[in-house]
Parts: C-alpha cells; structure tokens; sequence
C-alpha cells in the first residue's frame, strides 16, 4: 500500500508540472491516475482546480474565436441597406420585362398602336426603368430592352419586318445581315438594322426618346463621312473647311461668354426648394423647375431656354453611360 503511495505522490507530482505548463488536460489524467493508486484529498482538490482552469482556458480561445466572425447583425444591416434603394414592386417590373418576348409585350401596347402611342409608352417606361431611377437588380438590362423594342417598333421598314417574320424570325434576319455586313464592311449599307447592347450609347437611347430614328443618325453619320473625305483630299480645301466652322466657332464662344456672365441659373432639372414649379419643353416634353418669379420676355428667349434645357440633359444622359 505504500509503494501505491509513492507512485501517487509522483503522478501528483508530474501533475503539477503539466498545470505549470499549462497544460490542464495532462494533469487531470494524472490526478486521476492519482486517485486510483492511492485516493487522497489533496488530489482530488487539484482535479476540481485543474478542471476549472481548463473549462476557463477553453471559454477564453471560444471568445477569441468570436471576436473574428464578422457580426451577424452588420450583415443583415448591409444587405437590409442595398435592398432599401430599390422596392419590391421594381423587382417584380424588371422581371417582367426580363420575360417578355415580344417588342410589343415590353412596351405593353397593342400591334395596332400608332407612333404617338409608342412613344407614349417609350417616355413613361424609360423613365421608370432609368438606372438613376431604379437601382433594382437587373434594371439596365431591362432599359435597353425598351429602348430596343422602341427602336424597331418606331421605324415602319422594321416594324412591317418584325410584324411579318415574328419575334424570333426577326433576331435571325437581324444576326445574319450582322454577319454579311461584317464581312463586306467596305459597302455603305445603312438600312439593315443591328441591335447589339454594347452599341447601345447614350446618343442613341437620347435620339430614341425625342423621336429620332437609328436610322436618321447612321445616315447623318455616313454623310459627314462621305464629306470628310471629299473636303480633306486636297490641302487647299482646309482653308475652305475652317471658314466653313467660323460660325460655329463664333457661336460656342457668345455661349461660353454668355454663361460666365449669368449668375445663378433660372432653371433646374431637379425639383428644389427655390425651384418648385414644374414646366415641360414645347418640344419634347422635357420636364425641368424655375423660381415662382420666373419670366421670359419673348417667344424666341423660352425657344433658346428649352433648347439648351434638352441640350443639358442629353449630355447628363452621355455622361452616365460612359
């Protein structure tokens, strides 16, 4: 019995020296093998320590470990945050237009709409679907959905085209001109009609919104090209050219001139405290705000205000599409 004794004292003993280490774990095991050689008191008050200090050492690495798992709350308060720029009704109407399939279905008008119709329709979905508007995912795609439906819609050789082949029919014909344009590049062909959405810059989807024809800018486009190289052939008609710009030169200098002079603007695009009362253009039905002491003395002086109201926003539409 005693030489269980010594050997006790000795597993108590290495005990000690594991706890020193801070190694809990080992010497519980040789408290316990302890205990068994010889049962004592001090041994077993040494479990109940040793036991205590490895349930804290196990709860100090559990917090350690917390503290690097990112808050579960700032994660719901993030996503909670990007959800709230765009509703639930946005979701739905994105997902709408993603699934149509047909150029009439996206701009919810009849085959039998006239052009005012569409346009009608262009104005208002544009609006609703503008990515300065809708933050929704998947609303880009969607605005140049539109914009497509409306460009082929809006042309009458196109529509009577859409009309006679159908939704699907019309993309074959669509990718196969594509491809023969492709391929005889060097042949001045402006009447076939490519839709490509990387194509689709902000010139165009303005164009589209004020009435303009795809095909009115690629023939514009084809002209001052064909100009360009019958006037920069010859060295002498360099001087005719730069005669020819004179004016215009003259006129962006009075109009840069003009706007260092005028102090604060008498329009704004957006609705402000100072400018609160709503106006359209005559022209295109652009909506913009002036002061509640807005006047214009003449016709011409409102014609030249709307104009460059247009102007601003066609360059603000440039510049988000960039």
């Amino acid at each position: 019995m005693e030489a269980n004794k010594t050997d006790s004292e000795a597993c108590i003993a290495r005990a000690q020296s594991a706890a020193a280490e801070g190694d809990f774990a080992k010497a519980m095991r040789f408290c316990e093998k302890s205990i068994k050689l010889y049962p004592s008191e001090y041994a077993k008050k040494l479990l109940e320590e040793y036991k205590k200090n490895l349930d804290s050492q196990g709860s100090q690495k559990d917090f350690s470990r917390s503290k690097d798992v990112p808050n579960m709350s700032d994660k719901a308060k993030s996503k909670n945050h990007a959800q709230n720029e765009y509703s639930s009704e946005q979701i739905d109407a994105v997902k709408k237009i993603k699934n149509c399939r047909d150029f009439y279905e996206i701009l919810g008008v009849p085959k039998t709409s006239s052009e005012a119709d569409l346009k009608k329709a262009y104005r208002k979905l544009a609006l609703q679907f503008h990515p300065d508007k809708n933050k929704a995912p998947g609303a880009t795609e969607a605005f140049k959905a539109i914009g497509k439906a409306f460009a082929v819609l809006s042309d009458v050789q196109k529509r009577k085209q859409y009309d006679e082949l159908g939704p699907e029919s019309f993309e074959d014909s669509v990718r196969s001109s594509s491809s023969a344009r492709n391929r005889y590049s060097n042949r001045t062909q402006y009447n076939t009609y490519y839709w490509n959405d990387d194509d689709f810059s902000a010139d165009e989807l303005f164009n589209i919104f004020f009435g303009a024809g795809m095909n009115n800018r690629r023939h514009q486009a084809h002209r001052a090209q064909t100009f360009s190289q019958n006037n920069f052939n010859t060295p002498n008609n360099n001087y005719a050219v730069l005669f020819q710009l004179l004016p215009i030169l003259i006129i962006v200098f009075l109009s840069l001139l003009s706007n260092l002079m005028i102090g604060e603007p008498v329009y704004s695009l957006q609705r402000t405290g100072k400018f609160a009362h709503k106006r359209h253009t005559n022209d295109h039905k652009v909506p913009y705000y002036v002061k509640s002491d807005f006047r214009i003395e003449t016709a011409h002086e409102l014609a030249r205000l709307e104009r460059q109201i247009e102007e601003e926003l066609h360059m603000e539409l440039k510049q988000n599409y960039k």
